[in-house]
């Protein structure tokens, strides 16, 4: 039976830091504003996977709390301030997607009801109207590419009948997932003091996401359009707001397969990014950053590190004369 090791330049050390309990479109992600504010307190924040012996330094940034977890092995390669309660804002809807995923067929039809309308001023949306059908599928790439709220709030009703009770859903996921400080209250990710997690937990819930080959399929999608329905006699195309998906713009990574964006006033931006690179896949989460740019930049700088720190190799326990509590350097 083969096994997984992460080696560290030549040095094995099992991570443990969690180990402990501890034409259309208006969106959020691109009305926030930079403020100066160059070593805010977030910077100085802890960063844990630093103070494990023997482990590459990992960099400072200014998110109030990050991760970057090797999604093959379920090793955390950075934590900083990681169960720390903070505000998702859009991220949450990777947890939307997965469970409208996994509990749906996609080809169904939704009829959306006046819940569209139950959205504070200004929020992302898809000018999505009371009676209006369109298929599951084109519901999914509206949340995880246009960031559309109305369309969220259509999808919780479909599901769950509520708000609140697809609220319990996603709480109950999230437990089986492990998740140790998240409370969902919306299917969106607009600010309540009650709707939150944190970057561990966030890392968890978009690597199940992940394993699904349907929302991977979204979540890299470039651009999409969704057709004319029953009460919009024209089509709705939308670029992925993940700037590192975007050829041409300045943050376009090859290695990107993707993720989500978010912001609100009270959030700032929040970021998880997929990557995939010599075989290998990680996703970062940075969470209250104050600027967009910020976001992806210290999302990049996490994922060079992970790549550039780390390799991961498979061991078969049997050919190796080491036994793997020697690996782990324990006795």
């Amino acid at each position: 039976m083969r096994q997984w090791k992460v080696v560290l330049m030549g040095i094995f050390t099992l991570c443990l830091v969690f180990a402990l309990p501890v034409q259309y479109v208006y969106s959020e992600e691109v009305t926030e504003e930079e403020t100066e504010e160059p070593l805010p307190d977030s910077y100085y924040y802890p960063i844990e996977s630093n103070e494990i012996s023997g482990w590459p330094q990992g960099p400072q940034i200014e998110a109030a709390a990050a991760t970057v977890l090797d999604m093959d092995t379920g090793t955390f390669l950075y934590s900083k301030n990681a169960t720390s309660k903070q505000y998702p804002a859009s991220i949450t809807k990777i947890m939307t997607t997965l469970l409208l995923i996994e509990n749906c067929n996609l080809d169904d039809t939704i009829t959306f009801s006046e819940i569209v309308y139950d959205l504070e001023e200004g929020s992302s949306h898809l000018g999505i109207k009371p009676g209006e059908e369109m298929s599951l599928r084109d519901a999914a790439y509206g949340m995880m590419l246009a960031s559309a709220n109305d369309i969220c709030n259509g999808v919780a009703e479909y599901m769950a009948g509520s708000i609140s009770a697809f609220a319990d859903m996603m709480n109950q996921k999230a437990a089986e997932l492990g998740c140790v400080n998240t409370h969902f209250s919306n299917p969106h990710g607009l600010y309540s003091e009650d709707h939150y997690t944190c970057a561990y937990d966030m890392a968890l819930i978009a690597q199940a996401a992940y394993e699904n080959p349907t929302f991977r399929e979204i979540a890299g999608t470039s651009e999409y359009t969704i057709p004319k329905t029953n009460l919009t006699d024209e089509e709705r195309s939308f670029l992925n707001h993940h700037k590192m998906l975007q050829e041409g713009e300045a943050f376009y990574r090859d290695w990107c397969r993707g993720g989500k964006n978010g912001y609100t006033e009270d959030c700032l931006n929040t970021l998880v990014t997929y990557a995939e690179k010599d075989g290998r896949r990680l996703v970062s989460v940075v969470l209250r950053v104050n600027g967009a740019d910020k976001s992806y930049s210290e999302s990049i700088q996490l994922l060079d590190y992970g790549f550039d720190s780390f390799t991961t190799q498979k061991l078969d326990p049997a050919s190796s004369k080491e036994s793997l509590y020697d690996i782990m350097r324990l006795n």
